[in-house]
């Protein structure tokens, strides 16, 4: 009985567009000319058994996740045989094999009502099975030496693409979270922002300063997306450094002991009279200042001590 809404023959050549679009760019023109071949032709197959099938009456949507199945397991395979140099009297009749596999153990799914990720991993593995056996019967027969059937076992394009896609998605969320800190630097003195964007590579730096330019970025960016990317940043912070009087002062007393103690006083010579006295109470009374402070004059002679 026929499915409706089900246009297998539209779908067929939707998928074969699809195909011809995402070949890798090494396979040769007619290479590519026979993949899509395949994908249109093996789709239109299946789809067409599917909508004239009289023991089982499928929804439009599980004859196209079968059809679709078809086609991907056509594309990935055709390739995985076209990297492993599988001469070409040989590749349809692995992907007849495996098309028909797919087209098999998909119904079975679908007439038990499986979830499609389910039914994702279990044609999946039936596919990795016929392909095996495949090239292995081929070997048995001398028709393939062992080195090409396990050169072209260990092939796999959906694995290929699927490191593609990690990448390219890696690459996004970096460039998300670059516009991020890119509106909190906009918050900053133009100095003090530019000086922490020269700490980037140049790459990033570029990046950097063009989202700090841009009019309106506020505006051209997911609010939500944003607010979690500054999260983290907040999150990624190191904590404030809490400073302690006694041990900002135990500091001191180490740098300025008898054998720094001249050089140390040259070097605060032209300071003010506040922080000389800090360094170097006059009559054993030390002028007090607030831990920040003195943790900022200790940072200082630590630095030119050590130049």
């Amino acid at each position: 009985m026929p499915i409706a809404d089900f246009d297998y023959k539209a779908f067929a050549t939707n998928l074969a567009q699809q195909a011809a679009v995402v070949v890798p760019p090494e396979i040769s023109k007619p290479d590519k000319d026979y993949i899509v071949s395949l994908v249109l032709n093996f789709c239109n197959m299946s789809g067409e058994a599917l909508y004239n099938d009289t023991e089982f009456k499928y929804t439009a949507d599980s004859a196209y996740i079968i059809t679709q199945f078809i086609g991907e397991w056509t594309f990935h395979k055709a390739i995985d045989l076209i990297h492993g140099k599988i001469p070409r009297q040989h590749r349809d009749k692995i992907l007849q094999q495996i098309a028909f596999t797919v087209f098999e153990i998909a119904k079975q799914c679908v007439k038990r009502n499986m979830p499609q990720p389910d039914m994702i991993k279990i044609v999946e593995v039936h596919v990795q099975k016929a392909y095996q056996k495949a090239l292995a019967d081929l070997q048995k027969r001398g028709a393939l030496t062992a080195e090409q059937a396990k050169t072209a076992a260990k092939m796999s394009n959906l694995d290929d693409m699927s490191r593609q896609q990690a990448g390219a998605n890696a690459s996004d969320t970096k460039l998300l979270k670059l516009v991020s800190f890119a509106m909190v630097l906009r918050s900053m003195p133009h100095d003090k922002a530019y000086s922490i964007i020269e700490k980037f590579d140049k790459e990033d730096a570029d990046i950097l300063n063009e989202y700090m330019k841009m009019d309106g970025l506020e505006t051209k960016l997911d609010v939500s997306v944003v607010g979690k990317y500054l999260e983290e940043f907040k999150m990624n912070l190191p904590a404030p450094t809490k400073r302690s009087m006694p041990k900002v002062l135990n500091r001191l007393k180490k740098l300025v002991n008898n054998d720094s103690k001249k050089y140390v006083l040259r070097l605060l010579e032209h300071e003010r009279p506040v922080i000389r006295n800090f360094v170097n109470p006059e009559d054993g009374v030390q002028v007090k200042l607030t831990p920040r402070i003195a943790d900022v004059v200790c940072n200082h002679l630590e630095e030119k001590i050590k130049c």
